[in-house]
């Protein structure tokens, strides 16, 4: 009986193929041909393969590493840009209020000391008012 044959000292398809063949001596099967079985030619290219298969799925975890970076960086950004968007819809919301504050300061003027001309001011300033609070999106 054959030993286990060292895959690890045997590189060459050659040196395999002789350890492993089977010769049809009788000549039932052919006229004499060698013949290796599949499951070791199998085991052989997948022995000699595996270093190729490692590089391949270390350069495949390299490029999900990458893109995992890109994604994550991007998601920063995306984050600092609507924390900044945020401020500056605080920073109008902020300028409508005054706006509105003091439009309401002129309206009860015009209401208290109104005069007959001021009567266009007064219904300007509560359609202003109403446009800036609809821009705010509040009532």
């Amino acid at each position: 009986m054959k030993e286990v044959f060292d895959l690890t000292l045997n590189e060459s398809l050659d040196d395999f193929m002789n350890y492993y063949k089977v010769v049809d001596d009788k000549e039932v099967y052919s006229n004499g041909t060698e013949f290796v079985p599949i499951f070791r030619v199998k085991q052989w290219y997948e022995y000699n393969n595996k270093d190729k298969e490692i590089e391949r799925l270390n350069n495949q975890l390299e490029q999900e590493k990458s893109r995992f970076k890109a994604v994550n960086n991007n998601s920063f950004l995306i984050s600092n840009r609507l924390k900044e968007q945020q401020e500056e819809i605080d920073r109008l919301n902020n300028i409508i209020n005054e706006l509105v504050k003091f439009m309401d300061e002129d309206y009860e003027y015009y209401e208290k000391y109104g005069y007959a001309e001021q009567g266009h001011a007064m219904g300007q300033i509560s359609r202003i008012k109403n446009k800036l609070q609809e821009l705010k999106g509040s009532d």
